[in-house]
């Protein structure tokens, strides 16, 4: 299942560009030339046998002759990267290459439906996830701070894929390759740093911290301290993890016994 991304209506593509979006998610394998009738894939004229040579498109799987497929261009193929975190540049043909560099910007891959495993599988991606979280949570605060220069610093860095702190799961085919050669995350972590500057020195943010109300500590504790930090998930109380483990959110205690008190009533 891929996210569906307003700059690309399938309303507005024409049948080849719709048959290549069914792709994007699957390892296509070859079906030998008898498949296509020996003929190329793209313009018809004939291949293979006595006819002349031929080129596999790793996108599609299908046959091309030597004008519509030289071996010349290569490209991460998006399915052996989402099932195999394969990044290796494959031959494609010279109609799969336009394809793919249309549409490796657009945010249209959801991990958490196409392949969750890769969290738990492939380092990188657990990584950039966290931190992915801890900006999810953190916009939540620079979305009620008023110092806008300081939310248009750290939105700077993480320019123009904004769609980066607004949904932990969707990915764009470069943002994948990205996170594969340690770019993105890298990108991530120095937006995250900066973000955590900010709140630590802006008495706005800094006030909408917790308290953890197991342990009494003075210390100020925030839900994208993901490392220390657990929120309750039912009323979104803030504690430290050491302090949690096995033990019931006292506000949501507070509030069940309240509720049965109000039944004898």
């Amino acid at each position: 299942m891929m996210h569906q991304c307003s700059s690309l209506n399938p309303s507005k593509m024409d049948q080849v560009t719709q048959e290549k979006m069914q792709m994007l998610t699957v390892i296509k394998s070859e079906t030998g030339l008898d498949s296509q009738n020996y003929k190329c894939f793209r313009c018809n004229s004939f291949i293979g046998l006595i006819f002349g040579t031929y080129n596999v498109c790793y996108l599609d799987g299908c046959y091309y002759c030597s004008n519509c497929h030289d071996n010349t261009e290569f490209h991460v193929i998006p399915g052996r990267l989402i099932h195999n975190w394969d990044t290796t540049e494959y031959e494609v043909c010279h109609e799969s290459m336009e394809f793919l560099k249309m549409i490796e910007l657009e945010p249209i891959f959801d991990i958490s439906k196409l392949n969750p495993s890769l969290y738990s599988t492939v380092p990188e991606m657990s990584e950039a996830k966290r931190l992915r979280m801890q900006i999810f949570q953190i916009k939540k605060y620079l979305s009620c701070c008023d110092d806008d220069n300081a939310v248009v610093a750290i939105e700077k860095k993480i320019l123009p894929r904004l769609y980066l702190w607004e949904d932990v799961s969707i990915y764009s085919l470069r943002d994948l390759v990205e996170v594969a050669n340690g770019k993105l995350i890298e990108q991530l972590r120095s937006a995250v740093q900066l973000a955590m500057q900010h709140i630590k020195s802006c008495k706005r943010c800094w006030q909408k911290g917790y308290i953890c109300e197991l342990c009494k500590s003075e210390e100020i504790i925030f839900p994208f301290q993901l490392d220390l930090a657990v929120t309750c998930p039912l009323c979104s109380t803030v504690y430290h993890q050491q302090c949690k483990k096995g033990i019931a959110c006292r506000k949501c205690s507070r509030k069940t016994s309240r509720a049965l008190q109000d039944l004898h009533i």
